[in-house]
């Protein structure tokens, strides 16, 4: 095996001639439906096909603090009785004789981002069993003082295939993404499925691989990091086999490779399995873990057992889990050996009556060995806790409450927080919630030792049974305490306002929505 960035960078054979442009898998596959929706309108088609899907728009304001780092001359650094360092109200770090640095927040920066998605399928194409499906999204960055992530990505197609079934198979070709123990992985290419018998189905699929939490082609999105980074595009395979050999008892096996299309490189490698079972009378077990091949170790694994009480109303979980960081093969981050954890955890959840849910869990952390004998921190700690409770409460369909509380400590950094939200919907056409937060987090990405305050509210208004209004605004405030006033501070305004419309209809969901309103 062979790290990616060891492969040698290669130009296609058969570049594009200048002026032209090549037309993708995916692009082909957008282009059939559009022309499929165009069809739709035809009066002589309308009878046989039929389209659902929505129209979405949404705009976003949102403030951010940014926090720099400073460098002050040490004379005007003073110094406390615990021997901690302070430049006015902000602490200092000290490292020489002659400078102390420190970190200050600057003022409140703004911007504003627009989206908009359509997302449809179209069946009745003129061969049975054929249908389209596309979900695409187009992105303007507004004005404002910075530019949110991805916001200059004029457009994406998320989803854009043609799917047609036939019996117990079904074929796919375009752009899809698979979710699985795995994770999420985007490709354009083609996946067939099929389910020979009631107890077993199975899919194989493969394509050109997207980058991870992305819908573009790898080599796409590494333009601006040519000089570090080889730009290829990356093939992706797989497949998946589910089987149930008992009543309650199913088990789902995926395997999943990616690697460099001219084959230089692999970028990963790995197996999951899944089970289910719930074949003893008084317990069910479900389990799932992932197997990296290239480090021959497992990754992420959990087992949870649960045990109901059908009289008290109980249920209890055991839970053992482990967790190992995955990175892909051409980064270098997978070679620093990432720390595994195992937890255990345990929850009752508890329902008394009708209408009202508790719950309480426990957990405990341990880490394996991070080989790290000398920090500027000192003795890193390997093991951590987590408690936390909660409280739902429905008292009718119009009014919910829920409210909940977390404390985790320690490896490293702690968390307090709890929040509490509030939802009102006395009728199909309107839906208001308020919510609360109110959070304590030391080290990383802290608050120090003051409290983060929260609070927004939002709804949703129905103006017909196909188009809805939405918006909402949040408020975070950073209250400090008296030994830190002002360490960081990211006070901040949220803010959003959306549209959706619903167009097509699916006979089978008439009179789900009759019983709704």
């Amino acid at each position: 095996m062979t790290s990616a960035s060891t492969g040698s960078a290669r130009s296609h054979l058969f570049p594009p001639r200048p002026g032209r442009r090549v037309v993708s898998l995916t692009s082909l596959t957008l282009c059939l439906g559009v022309q499929t929706l165009t069809g739709l309108a035809r009066p002589d088609h309308a009878q046989a096909q039929g389209v659902r899907g929505t129209v979405s728009g949404l705009a976003r304001y949102i403030q951010m603090r940014p926090l720099i780092q400073d460098r002050v001359d040490r004379s005007l650094v003073t110094q406390d009785e615990n021997g901690n360092f302070f430049y006015g109200e902000y602490p200092a770090y000290c490292y020489d004789g002659q400078t102390c640095d420190y970190w200050r927040s600057e003022e409140v920066v703004g911007s504003t981002v627009y989206s908009a998605d359509l997302s449809f399928t179209a069946w009745g194409l003129g061969v049975s069993g054929l249908s389209a499906t596309a979900s695409l999204r187009v992105r303007d960055p507004g004005d404002g003082e910075f530019v949110w992530p991805q916001s200059t990505d004029s457009f994406d197609a998320m989803l854009g295939y043609l799917q047609y079934v036939r019996g117990n198979a079904r074929v796919r070709l375009g752009r899809m993404r698979t979710s699985s123990g795995l994770g999420f992985s985007g490709y354009d290419g083609a996946s067939v499925y099929w389910q020979p018998l009631q107890w077993f189905r199975f899919e194989g699929y493969a394509g050109r691989s997207l980058a991870r939490g992305l819908y573009d082609p790898r080599h796409e999105i590494l333009e601006g990091l040519e000089n570090f980074h080889t730009n290829q595009d990356a093939d992706l395979f797989g497949g998946w086999m589910a089987f149930e050999p008992l009543p309650g008892t199913s088990f789902n096996i995926r395997y999943q490779r990616e690697i460099w299309r001219d084959r230089s490189a692999l970028l990963s490698e790995r197996a999951s399995l899944d089970f289910h079972s719930s074949t003893l009378r008084s317990v069910s077990f479900i389990g799932a873990l992932d197997w990296d091949f290239a480090f021959q170790t497992v990754g992420k694994a959990h087992l949870t057992a649960q045990v109901p009480w059908r009289n008290a109303n109980l249920l209890l979980e055991a839970t053992a889990r482990r967790y190992r960081p995955y990175f892909e093969l051409w980064t270098i981050w997978g070679y620093f050996s990432p720390v595994a954890y195992h937890e255990g955890e345990l929850r009752l959840n508890w329902a008394p009556i009708n209408g009202l849910d508790l719950f309480a869990l426990g957990a405990y952390r341990a880490y394996e060995d991070h080989n790290a004998s000398n920090t500027p921190w000192g003795v890193l700690e390997d093991d951590a806790t987590r408690f936390g409770a909660g409280v739902s409460w429905q008292s009718s369909t119009a009014f919910a409450v829920d409210g909940r509380y977390t404390f985790s400590c320690c490896a490293g950094a702690a968390v307090s927080s709890g929040e509490a939200s509030l939802r009102w919907n006395p009728h199909w056409r309107f839906t208001g919630t308020a919510f609360g937060t109110a959070f304590q987090q030391i080290q990383e990405f802290r608050v120090g030792e003051g409290v983060g305050l929260g609070g927004g509210v939002s709804a949703d208004v129905g103006i017909t049974e196909r188009f809805f209004v939405n918006g909402g605004v949040s408020i975070y405030q950073h209250a400090y305490s008296e030994s830190q006033p002002a360490a960081e501070d990211w006070d901040q305004v949220r803010a959003w306002a959306g549209v959706r419309v619903d167009f097509g209809s699916d006979p089978g969901m008439a009179a789900v929505r009759r019983r709704t309103r």
